[in-house]
């Protein structure tokens, strides 16, 4: 039996971000792809400082004013025009001597 879940599918296609400050220029997020479907789990794993943290919140249109975002992402297979309504939220998670950072990304498109 096949359940229905409510939600959107989300996918990025060459997701690119740069940053224009004195701190750490250059690209952050560099050709990603991918995408996230409703009722699923989606992990992004990388190590630290690998953009984990940017790319999601490119995806999310949260970035911040010196990162630019350069890339398609689609919300139910239409174009998003970003920044469109979105809320972020995490929390994080010992076990095992590991810190994992999730976080939950709840689209309104």
């Amino acid at each position: 039996r096949e359940r229905k879940v409510a939600g959107a599918a989300l996918v990025w296609k060459e997701l690119s971000v740069s940053v224009r400050d004195g701190r750490r220029p250059g690209r952050v997020v560099r050709g990603s792809s991918g995408y996230a479907l409703p009722g699923t789990l989606t992990v992004v794993m990388g190590p630290a400082r690998s953009g984990k943290s940017t790319l999601l919140r490119a995806i999310s249109g949260r970035l911040r004013g010196a990162e630019r975002m350069y890339g398609e992402v689609f919300v139910n297979g239409v174009k998003s025009p970003l920044p469109y309504g979105s809320y972020v939220s995490s929390f994080f998670h010992l076990m095992y001597n590991l810190m994992f950072q999730v976080w939950t990304l709840e689209l309104f498109a």
